[in-house]
């Protein structure tokens, strides 16, 4: 990756395209009380233990209390503000008005580029819905049908046999190991690089007005995933294993 910083910028990427400009979506969804939310921690562990980027959101079903009445945030919302942040010493978190549609891209543009993001209680476009069974033990028990979903999660085993027998792959909820696996294989059979792997892959630099700039690891993973997911959304970009940008400055 080559950048020319000053009157003219310059960003080459060259190397494998980036898998995190190509997310997968899985979307968890079961009766409350079921095991999603522990489903999907449990996945998030396994991630981060094999280098697998991530993220998560939550639909929820009733009205939460996340931007109270009378708080600063809430009033820069009212106010006609397009977003209002809380910055704490425990952390950050973003308001945003209320959706006009919840579909993929609202999802993804909501979160940083990963290799998997696990949506709980909302089905998209394209995502991998898996169906959370809890402690049922019989089809009609079920929140959706077989044929609706493309993975059974569930303690009982004839219900993991039934959806063999329809073609679905069924895993135990403790068998989060199989879980990723079956994430990572889907659309495919191939599974996707890691973060760390892709990255080692890809050739990084930066040029200020014709200058070589010495880059740290993490700046240079920062800029070569950046980059790969943005031109990855693009039509054309999906593939690409040199990608140049270039930016001047306006006299």
């Amino acid at each position: 990756m080559d950048a020319i910083a000053g009157d003219r910028t310059r960003v080459t990427a060259r190397g494998p395209h980036s898998a995190i400009g190509q997310p997968r979506i899985a979307s968890v969804i079961g009766w409350s009380g079921s095991g999603k939310t522990t489903l999907v921690s449990r996945a998030i562990t396994e991630c981060a233990r094999r280098g697998i980027s991530c993220v998560a959101a939550k639909r929820a079903r009733h009205a939460p209390d996340i931007a109270p009445e009378g708080k600063d945030s809430t009033l820069f919302l009212q106010a006609g503000a397009e977003a209002s942040a809380y910055v704490g010493d425990s952390g950050a978190a973003l308001f945003l008005p209320p959706p006009s549609r919840e579909d993929r891209d609202y999802f993804l543009g909501l979160l940083p580029p990963s290799e998997l993001l696990f949506l709980e209680g909302a089905v998209v476009e394209g995502a991998i819905r898996i169906l959370v069974a809890g402690r049922a033990t019989d089809l009609s028990e079920l929140k959706r049908p077989l044929g609706e979903v493309d993975l059974l999660v569930a303690f009982d085993p004839s219900l993991r046999e039934s959806a063999k027998r329809e073609g679905k792959p069924a895993i135990h909820p403790d068998d989060i190991a199989g879980f990723i696996d079956i994430l990572m294989d889907h659309h495919g059979g191939t599974k996707m690089e890691t973060r760390n792997e892709a990255s080692k892959e890809r050739e990084v630099s930066i040029l200020c007005d014709g200058k070589s700039i010495p880059l740290v690891p993490f700046v240079e993973r920062l800029f070569a995933d950046t980059i790969a997911a943005m031109t990855g959304s693009l039509k054309g970009g999906e593939n690409a294993s040199e990608i140049t940008i270039t930016v001047r400055t306006k006299k």
